[in-house]
């Protein structure tokens, strides 16, 4: 079944990123504060998961950043002097 990491952690020596998507096994412990259920293993796979935009996009130049401590840094280089 697929599931849907909801914050940054380590299961079994293993990390796992907040809003990634997952195939998890079945035998494997799954937190509801760290996993959510996104897939029935009955459901159509024609369907692609899709994932939600990155919000952290620069408003001056659309620069793309991982966090949102990169977009303020980012930010800074676009001050005038």
């Amino acid at each position: 079944m697929k599931y849907r990491c909801l914050r940054n952690c380590f299961v079994n020596d293993r990390y796992f990123k907040e809003g990634e998507v997952y195939k998890l096994p079945d035998s494997m412990e799954k937190h509801p504060k760290n996993f959510e259920l996104i897939a029935e293993a009955t459901e159509s796979k024609s369907e692609p998961l899709t994932e939600e935009p990155n919000p952290l996009v620069c408003p001056k130049c659309g620069k793309e950043c991982k966090n949102k401590i990169g977009l303020i840094g980012h930010m800074k280089s676009h001050k005038e002097k």
